[in-house]
Order: C-alpha cells, then structure tokens, then sequence
C-alpha cells in the first residue's frame, strides 16, 4: 500500500535518494521512549522531525546507521517517513528539556538525522492490526537480516500504521558490529559465519516472520538491487563529520570500508540467513520467539 498524498512526495521508490537538508527552528518536545530518546523539532520547511542526537561516537555510530539502512530500504522499496539531515544550531531554543538533553541537543550541533512527523499514525502492537501483506513482510525480515538490525521485535516493532499503511523507522540498532571497533578485523567471520546466540545473524525473532512468504525468494527479488554503487552511494550519503566523531581514531576511509565489507559479505551469506529465517517460519519456532 502506498503512503498517503502527505508523505509520498519525498518517499524514495526503487533508488537512493540525496537526503534532503533543513535547518531545526525550535524544539518542541522529547520523546521518552527508545534507546536513544529523540526530540521532536519544528525546521523551516513547516514540518516536524524526530531527531536523533549525536553527542557522543556511540550514538554517532546510530546515526551512520540510520541514513545506510534508509539509503538501502528505499532501494528495496520499503515505506518510511521521509528522512532529512537536520541542522542544529548551538543556540537553537528548547523549552522545557532536562539539563542532561539539553547537554547532548548542544554536543549535537551541526546536522542530526531526523525523520518527518506522520500525524495520526499508531505503533503495531497486534498480529491483526498488521497490514502488511507476506511478501512485503518478508521483504522487511530480509532487509533487517541484510544490515543486522536486531530491532522490530513485539516488544519494539518500529512499525508505524494508519489503516492499511505502514512505514518502518528506527534502524539505529543495525551494524551492531560497529559497537565492537576494536574487533573490526573479525567483522568478515561475523559476516559469514552462524554464530550462537548472536540474533542479529538471522531473524528468527523477527516480528514480521510468523507470517511473511519466504525469505530466500525475497532474497532472489532483492539482493540484485543492492549493487556496489548503491552502497558506494548510501556511505557517501553519510556526512564526513560523523564518521570521525563516531571511529576518532581511524581514517575516514577505514570505517567507510568496513561497511561495505559487511554489507557484501552479509550478501554472500544471504543463503545462510535466509534458511535460518524460512526454517523458523514454517515449523513455528519464530513465533515461540516472538
């Protein structure tokens, strides 16, 4: 199902998009839920963002996430809110943050990854307030299964509905392995090879999986997209700056490198994951994980 007439304009379809630049006028609130616990902002354009902060390489490294992942869902054609590089000013006025947000909001100066504000929207929280039909789904659990997003579980689905639309945010939990910096030269085993206990290896927890269609024939519809320009293109999306706030002591170059190897290496194991995936859907196992 498509977006409605409000957010399809700026939702990319089949390609990667630049993404477009606003600046933050106020802030209007925080979020208290999530792991990053964003803010909501009015920028110049007229429309509300939920931005995520990047005072430290920890939720630096988040970001760089956020705009790889939205970079290749939209290649896949996944729905999502339409994303923005938002420009935060030192001296940009915030009503009502605690001392410890306000801190981070003024570390964040420069530009933060936002996402524009769907009114009326809910969070997926039922099996049958879900409409998502199978083949869409399974194209979800291949695309978390590509980035290692170890989210969309029941507990955080980061599905937004309104009737029969849906859109997917928050892939800030995908490349988890850029946590492990110093564990950098082993991101090609953890690539390619099963490892126990490591769910971001294959979704079998997924909250799409009990009844997504199978994930090897999304695989086959949609590993072609994921070519070596689109991820050239989704690193370089990716503003400078944060690279070397998120990895300080390496070269720009160094972090932009093991992206991509993680990227073609998790492509090259696609058979792996994708079986692990279809296994626990057709004998049920997923939805005892759920």
């Amino acid at each position: 199902m498509s977006p409605p007439a409000e957010v399809r304009e700026n939702t990319p379809s089949g390609q990667t998009a630049a993404l477009a630049v606003v600046r933050a006028l106020e802030v209007h609130s925080a979020v208290g839920r999530g792991r990053s616990r964003p803010l909501i902002v009015r920028a110049e354009d007229e429309h509300d963002y939920v931005i995520k902060l990047r005072a430290t390489p920890k939720t630096a490294r988040r970001l760089i996430a956020e705009v790889i992942a939205w970079q290749i869902a939209a290649a896949l054609e996944i729905p999502q809110p339409p994303m923005a590089l938002v420009t935060i000013d030192p001296d940009l006025p915030a009503i009502d943050l605690l001392a410890e947000k306000e801190e981070e909001l003024r570390g964040s100066a420069g530009s933060v990854f936002g996402s524009r504000v769907i009114p009326k929207v809910t969070t997926l929280r039922r099996a049958a307030d879900c409409p998502i039909a199978p083949d869409d789904a399974a194209r979800i659990v291949w695309f978390d299964s590509l980035v290692m997003n170890i989210d969309r579980k029941w507990r955080n689905p980061n599905i937004l509905v309104q009737g029969t639309d849906y859109w997917m945010i928050d892939n800030d939990s995908a490349f988890n392995l850029h946590h492990k910096w110093a564990e950098r030269w082993r991101w090609p085993e953890y690539c390619y090879t099963p490892v126990s206990g490591r769910t971001w290896w294959s979704r079998v927890d997924h909250v799409l999986l009990p009844w997504a269609s199978s994930i090897a024939d999304a695989g086959d519809r949609l590993a072609p997209r994921v070519s070596e320009s689109l991820i050239e293109r989704a690193l370089q999306q990716v503003p400078p700056e944060w690279y070397e706030q998120a990895f300080p002591d390496g070269s720009l170059i160094e972090p932009q490198l093991m992206y991509e190897t993680t990227l073609t290496g998790r492509l090259r194991a696609r058979r792996d994951f994708e079986t692990l995936a279809d296994a626990a859907r057709m004998d049920g196992t997923c939805l005892e994980r759920s």
